[in-house]
């Protein structure tokens, strides 16, 4: 399991992936969100002109996006590329 805790001051505050599931959970209780890998479309860490970073998930009925700082991109490319692998294999 990879898990990621934001150190932001922002709404989310953990991100955790099994191979199957990715969680996000934020600083309400009921805005955490799971999301089975067959039904994620895309996640993919964006970088705006002004050098901000943000990783956007899609699914067929819904999208959601977090800003990520930049000491956490590398950990947040990391679990990208590993729900990726993950995808490939179903």
């Amino acid at each position: 399991m990879t898990t990621i805790k934001f150190s932001k001051s922002g709404e989310l505050k953990v991100l955790t992936f099994d191979g199957n599931v990715l969680e996000l959970f934020y600083k309400s209780f009921d805005s955490n969100i799971r999301i089975h890998i067959t039904l994620l479309d895309t996640i993919e860490l964006k970088t705006d002109k002004k050098g901000k970073h943000s990783v956007v998930i899609e699914t067929s009925d819904d999208e959601t996006s977090f800003s990520v700082d930049d000491n956490e991109v590398p950990a947040v490319t990391n679990l990208i590329a590993e729900i990726e692998r993950a995808k490939s294999t179903i």
